[in-house]
């Protein structure tokens, strides 16, 4: 469906650049944010897989950004615990989902990021889910959702909300397992063409919400952020959906 965004022409690219900027922001603010207010907004633009792979592009951007100032503090057991079985994940069902057609998959983007929303009111995980066993599984549903929507971040935001980790080491953590998850996702669904310049505009928007955040941050409350993700997010699922069964 690339003609979908070179039809909208400089309105659709800047209307990628414009998403992207303030989702990258939001997520630099509060911690989270990028996909799930880009990925249902991407499908209005570019139905199916490319809309993915457009949001696990950007999404890898800015993960690289903010891992930038915070290396030092990723807790490298927790990313391999999280990080292999969402590798794993996302390279079996890649292929499944880069030759599923636009509609399922725009579908599955809305629903998905409205359950994600839901689900991000839950901060806490059984003590037996917590460990290891609990790092595996929060992985691989979040390898699934993230090749399936590119929407990742609920099910690894719940289990490190369960963790004794101060906010430098959750933030340098989180975005160390969500890089190489991105990149795999970008890589495996190489099936659906995204055109250069809606990555260009996915790109730039990204790298100034990057900024924009960045200064913002001690000047904007990250609980106000927090719930105008969630906001913008629904409406943008409903949208998207409402896209997909016209």
């Amino acid at each position: 469906m690339v003609h979908d965004i070179a039809g909208a022409g400089i309105a659709g690219l800047a209307g990628v650049g414009a998403v992207a900027a303030v989702a990258a922001a939001a997520q630099t603010i509060s911690g989270f944010g990028m996909n799930l207010i880009l990925a249902p907004a991407a499908q209005l633009l570019l139905p199916g897989a490319a809309a993915v792979r457009l949001v696990t592009g950007a999404g890898a951007i800015l993960n690289v950004g903010l891992l930038g100032s915070g290396w030092r503090w990723i807790l490298w057991r927790p990313v391999l615990f999280l990080g292999l079985p969402a590798i794993a994940a996302t390279i079996l069902l890649g292929p499944v989902i880069g030759a599923a057609g636009a509609r399922p998959v725009s579908i599955t983007v809305a629903a998905v990021t409205i359950v994600a929303v839901a689900a991000s009111a839950w901060a806490s995980l059984p003590a037996r889910l917590s460990g290891r066993a609990g790092a595996a599984a929060a992985g691989a549903l979040s390898g699934v959702l993230n090749v399936s929507s590119g929407v990742s971040g609920p099910p690894v935001a719940v289990y490190a909300a369960a963790q004794p980790w101060t906010p430098r080491e959750l933030v340098a953590t989180v975005q160390a397992v969500f890089l190489p998850i991105n990149a795999a996702a970008f890589i495996v669904l190489s099936s659906a063409p995204v055109p250069a310049s809606a990555l260009a505009a996915g790109a730039a928007g990204t790298g100034a919400g990057l900024l924009a955040g960045g200064y913002l941050r001690d000047r904007v409350p990250a609980a106000l952020i927090r719930s105008a993700v969630l906001v913008i997010a629904v409406i943008g699922a409903c949208l998207a959906l409402a896209h997909a069964l016209t």
